[in-house]
């Protein structure tokens, strides 16, 4: 609220999280400075400002109290001239009393005001004060019973002791209602049983007449815990509608114990364009330990189902690019006239027209077409040829012609051959094809980079998956010590007045986290932030106490060779008397190198035969390669089981 102009001031953010006494005694020193509490004809506190803004902060403020008040346009004398301005009045005898005993006690310096204020309300009756203005309209009811009781306004006035300007005709235009004790004081003159009534309700509601637009404006809401009311632009809602949510979330709970599979089947069916959500959901199958297929033509339909034996099959509605026209002419083609046998018969009775080879192609590096039989690879250089047969096939057909390839698709050759013309191609690298199966799933579903890496990844003591920070908004940490594993899924950098930071997204098959790396860490550990690299950030996870978010401040990052050299406590490989006699030992002996520094990690052999087991640790001058290579090969050697890092 400093140094800023009296039009532009605002409460700070931070004093709407401060506790109810805190905002008393806010509010009571603010009102010291430009508030109003009472004189000898006005009653009604109400606190002045030039900005609309600042006006609506004390409203929202009084009523975290529960002291409800009403906005006013005021002109204000200013220097000659006039200047807009507003006024927040608290409004009842109630909200009145709550404001003498929650905010006066900490204003200063206006006793004679204060004893006005409590003069009045020791005379006033309790319970005649206005929690809603009675509408302006309530004045024909006032005329009526004034013809009945044959009474002039002059001689009701003099009788009441009510001023009855406002009540001849249709008032002044401005007029909005009268005060209910006013109206009580006239119900008590004609013995009105109807005005009565209107003065004692708790509530007058007005008729709707209509709803205009006023434009957009941003708006906020406050949850209020346990009584699950909530505050929205300072107006307290109580979420009667919760009863609703209440049993739509029992009714959801008991699908997801009872039916789970057809329940994460459904909710991954509405959530299929959301990647990241699938990604969450895939999580959420495995920890309810819910067996999940991959794509497969001959049985996937459009959404996500579930077979026979309650396992989810992927919905090829998932399959990025694919399109929903195209697929459905697979899906129908393959109810109609069965499974397909053979990526030729596919693409024979498909047609190539509808089903181009770009959906094919994606449909193929997915893996929904690995029932159809032959390697993705091979599929993938098999496709051209398949689809120029096919549209001879076809074209053929449409004339009634046969030609050399007639006997592939039906003719002198069984439909079950086929596949026989594809040529034999190993598969792609398991890199590569998970690349793939990202590129057209946007996830990794039938594996994923982190597994080579199980072994490193569960060694590290203080490592937290990403699911359990990216959707926890419960836990409050102080500073506690944190790694996370993931595979860099995007960088982006940007520039500020220190130098490059950058936003990594990670992603470990449970979700996807966005980590901040500022500057200093960027320029020192930068280089190892490259797309699709495997890497572990070292860090602290902190709670701001204002905001109730955490946040992850990375100090250190690791690729796996990192990982390696500075946790692993020690190398485990394993040899059976049968690798022995067949010659192993001198390729062991060839990756054994001499250790630059002594004792760096040991290595242990642990060795097999019919008859006894024993361990063999090397001395510390033996060491073998940690970076992704010098793993890879010693576990090509002796077989990926027999090679244990222990961190």
């Amino acid at each position: 609220m400093l140094g800023k102009k009296a039009t532009e001031k605002v409460i700070p953010a931070e004093v709407f999280a401060l506790p109810d006494e805190d905002i008393e005694l806010f509010l009571g020193r603010l009102w010291s400075g430009d508030g109003f509490i009472a004189n000898a004809t006005l009653h009604v506190p109400f606190y002045a400002t030039s900005s609309l803004q600042l006006a609506d902060d004390v409203q929202t403020l009084l009523l975290r109290l529960g002291i409800p008040s009403r906005i006013h346009s005021k002109q204000f004398r200013y220097r000659g001239g006039h200047r807009a301005g507003y006024t927040v009045h608290v409004l009842g005898q109630g909200s009145v009393e709550t404001f003498l005993q929650r905010i006066v006690p900490h204003v200063i310096s206006r006793e004679t005001q204060l004893a006005h204020l409590h003069q009045h309300l020791h005379t006033t009756d309790r319970g005649r004060s206005s929690k809603d203005t009675i509408p302006a309209d309530v004045r024909q009811w006032v005329a009526e019973e004034r013809l009945k009781a044959g009474l002039t306004w002059n001689e009701l006035e003099c009788r009441s002791g009510l001023s009855m300007k406002e009540f001849y005709g249709n008032g002044s235009a401005n007029k909005q209602g009268f005060y209910r004790d006013t109206i009580a004081r006239l119900a008590e003159i004609f013995h009105s049983a109807r005005l009565n009534t209107v003065a004692n309700s708790d509530v007058f509601w007005d008729a709707v007449v209509s709803i205009e637009a006023r434009g957009e404006e941003d708006t906020y809401d406050l949850t209020v815990e346990q009584d699950h009311n909530f505050v929205a632009d300072g107006i307290i809602v109580h979420n009667s509608h919760s009863a609703a949510y209440a049993l739509v979330a029992f009714q959801t709970a008991w699908l997801k114990a009872h039916h789970p599979a057809a329940f994460m089947a459904a909710v991954m069916s509405a959530d299929m364009d959301n990647t990241e959500k699938v990604v969450t959901l895939l999580d959420d199958c495995r920890q309810l330990n819910l067996q999940v297929l991959p794509p497969d033509i001959n049985r996937s339909e459009y959404q996500f189902t579930v077979d026979d034996q309650n396992r989810i099959i992927y919905g090829l509605g998932a399959v990025k690019g694919a399109g929903e026209a195209a697929l459905s002419i697979l899906v129908e083609q393959r109810n109609k006239d069965g499974a397909f046998k053979s990526l030729a018969d596919l693409c024979k009775r498909a047609g190539t027209q509808k089903v181009n080879r770009r959906v094919l192609e994606t449909l193929i590096k997915s893996g929904a077409f690995d029932s159809l039989g032959g390697t993705r690879r091979a599929m993938l250089e098999y496709l051209p040829e398949a689809m120029r047969m096919a549209e001879q096939y076809n074209r053929n057909q449409g004339t009634g012609q046969t030609d050399l390839f007639g006997g592939l698709f039906g003719g002198g050759v069984a439909e079950s051959t086929p596949e026989a013309t594809m040529p034999e191609r190993e598969e792609f690298p398991e890199k590569e094809r998970l690349r793939l199966e990202k590129e057209t799933l946007g996830l990794y579903l039938t594996g994923h980079p982190l597994d080579e890496y199980q072994s490193e990844i569960a060694g590290l003591g203080s490592r937290k998956k990403l699911v359990d920070i990216a959707e926890d908004d419960s836990t409050k940490y102080r500073r506690e010590p944190v790694m996370l594993a993931g595979l860099v899924a995007s960088v982006r950098t940007q520039h500020t007045d220190n130098g490059k930071r950058a936003f990594v997204q990670l992603d470990d098959n449970t979700a996807y986290y966005e980590a901040m790396i500022f500057t200093d860490t960027f320029t020192q550990y930068g280089n190892l932030l490259e797309k699709e690299a495997c890497v572990v950030l070292e860090g602290t996870l902190d709670t701001d106490q204002r905001t109730g978010k955490t946040r992850l401040r990375v100090e250190k990052v690791h690729n796996m060779q990192s990982v390696r050299e500075n946790f692993l406590r020690k190398l485990v490989l394993r040899l059976e008397e049968q690798q022995v006699q067949q010659g192993i030992l001198p390729a062991l002996r060839q990756r054994l190198k001499p250790a630059a520094t002594a004792g760096s990690f040991p290595i242990t052999i642990e060795y097999f035969n019919a008859q006894a087991r024993a361990d063999l640790r090397l001395g510390g001058t033996w060491t073998v390669p940690l970076d992704d290579a010098g793993v890879r090969d010693l576990r090509q050697l002796l077989g990926k089981e027999n090679v244990s890092l222990v961190f």
